[in-house]
C-alpha cells in the first residue's frame, strides 16, 4: 500500500500536494476501479495493477485539471468522530461508528507517514536508480520494460535495479529507525 503512494505522489506536482493528498486520490481509484471492475478482463496481478495504476494516474490528471477548485463539502467544516461518539452515548466508541474492516484514521497516519519515509528515501537515491527502481518495484514493470522505458540495455537496467535497491535498502533501513513503531521486515 505504501509504495501505491509514494508512486501516486511521484506523479503529483507541489501545487496538487498542496490540495489534495495521495491517499485520497488512491480512495478515488479504489472507487472507480470497482464501479469498472465488469470492464476489465482478469489475466493476472500484473496485468490487473496496471489497470489499476493507469486509473491512478487518470486521478492525478484529473486532479491537476481541477485543483484549485472548491474541496468537498461546499466549505463546511467536517464532524468529527469524537462529536459523533459523544452524541450516541457513554458507551459508544469512535471505532464503533466505523464500517467493518475499514482503515482507521490512525492507521491511515501510519500507512501515510511510511509513504513518506519511503519517498524520501527513494529521493536520496541519484536520479538513473530512483527512476529503474521505481519503474520495476513500484510499477512492478518486467526488467525488459524497464530497460525499453529508461533507453537502456537489459543488462544496465537490471544492474541499476539490482545497486538501486541496495541503496534504497539501506536509505529506507534508517529512515525507518528513526520511526517509533516502525517494522524493518516490511522493507
Amino acid at each position: 500500500m505504501e509504495a501505491i503512494l509514494v508512486l501516486i505522489s511521484s506523479w503529483m506536482g507541489a501545487r496538487l500536494k498542496q490540495d489534495s493528498s495521495p491517499e485520497d486520490l488512491w480512495q478515488e481509484t479504489l472507487c472507480m476501479a470497482w464501479r469498472d471492475r465488469t470492464q476489465h478482463e482478469w489475466r493476472d496481478v500484473s496485468h490487473y495493477r496496471r489497470w489499476v495504476l493507469g486509473i491512478a494516474r487518470n486521478r492525478v490528471r484529473e486532479a491537476v485539471k481541477h485543483s484549485g477548485a472548491q474541496k468537498r463539502g461546499g466549505g463546511k467544516k467536517p464532524e468529527l468522530l469524537s462529536v459523533l461518539a459523544e452524541a450516541c452515548g457513554e458507551d459508544a466508541s469512535v471505532s464503533g461508528l466505523l464500517p467493518p474492516n475499514s482503515e482507521t484514521p490512525s492507521r491511515m497516519a501510519h500507512l501515510a507517514d511510511r509513504a513518506r519515509q519511503m519517498e524520501s528515501s527513494l529521493e536520496t537515491l541519484p536520479p538513473e536508480y530512483r527512476d529503474a527502481l521505481r519503474l520495476r518495484i513500484f510499477e512492478q514493470l518486467p526488467l525488459k520494460e524497464v530497460a525499453e522505458e529508461l533507453e537502456v540495455s537489459l543488462a544496465t537496467a537490471k544492474k541499476r535495479v539490482y545497486l538501486g535497491a541496495e541503496l534504497y535498502r539501506s536509505a529506507l533501513r534508517e529512515a525507518l529507525s528513526h520511526v517509533p513503531g516502525a517494522r524493518r521486515s516490511e522493507e
